[in-house]
């Protein structure tokens, strides 16, 4: 129950989740009090690309743009991390030629 609380905005539906996204996307979240907040991108072999937020948040609701032009169309997971509690989904950047 209390995970739901913390990452109530986190996208809506399952924890894993295909969205496409082009090339673009925005991340949203809430957390009910101060945390520690890390959201970073892994690709399918769970090789980090990239540390998005790495700093303390206080108490409230938050949306981060993230920005996918410089990767290579496919799959990517997205972690974000409050606390001891972790959320992850699974963007699918795509790319038009």
């Amino acid at each position: 129950m209390r995970q739901n609380l913390i990452f109530q905005a986190v996208y809506s539906g399952p924890i894993f989740e295909q969205r496409p996204f082009n090339p673009t996307t925005s991340i949203s979240y809430s957390i009910p009090e101060q945390f520690l907040v890390e959201l970073k991108v892994y690709d399918l072999l769970s090789r980090q690309i990239s540390t998005l937020i790495n700093k303390e948040q206080s108490a409230g609701e938050y949306k981060f743009q993230f920005d996918g032009s410089s990767l290579l169309t496919g799959m990517y997971v997205y972690s974000i991390q409050a606390g001891e509690f972790r959320v992850s989904k699974i963007p699918i950047l795509i790319k038009q030629l």
